[in-house]
């Protein structure tokens, strides 16, 4: 081979190199402009759970401790009637022994 053959073969596959490189470089611009895409929407996703999600959780969960403390004021109450309603059982068999007790003595009087 002489030396003009040798040179245009060089010469050729610098051109394909230069073309393989021009290519790299498009797929690498789109890569980069996905990866800046991405890096929006995850700014974005984090704003959104900044702004809106965190305050709605802290909203939901001041509800829940509210609806927690009437349950337990709703829980007091009705241990507190169970309790009364006992004694009131307590109280009418009492006086329902009382009152057989008291029949018991006006049929003997009749």
């Amino acid at each position: 081979m002489n030396n003009d053959k040798l040179i245009q073969l060089i010469y050729d596959d610098m051109q394909e190199m230069k073309k393989r490189l021009d290519g790299m470089d498009k797929r690498f611009d789109r890569l980069e402009n996905k990866v800046q895409d991405n890096t929006d929407a995850i700014r974005r996703i984090n704003l959104r759970i900044e702004n809106e999600i965190i305050p709605s959780i802290g909203f939901i969960a001041d509800g829940h401790l509210d609806l927690n403390r009437k349950m337990d004021r709703i829980l007091e109450t009705f241990e507190k009637n169970e309790k009364d309603k006992e004694t009131l059982t307590l109280r009418l068999n009492h006086v329902e022994g009382e009152v057989g007790r008291l029949k018991e003595k006006v049929a003997k009087l009749a």
